[in-house]
């Protein structure tokens, strides 16, 4: 199996004909309190964010 990789989450979005929910129980356990992330995690992170930003 092969990793399948998109220039951005709107071509993600488009080719695997995903759409946005405003159902609030969709995934509650992302929705409950979580820790903060570090500052050295979330620099890790700010890249990828910035790269599935919608375009």
């Amino acid at each position: 199996m092969s990793a399948i990789t998109f220039e951005s989450l709107a071509i993600a979005e488009q080719r695997l004909q995903l759409t946005r929910t405003t159902d609030n129980q969709f995934f509650p356990e992302w929705q409950g309190a979580l820790p903060e992330l570090e500052v050295t995690e979330q620099a890790s992170l700010d890249p990828v964010h910035q790269r599935y930003l919608y375009q």
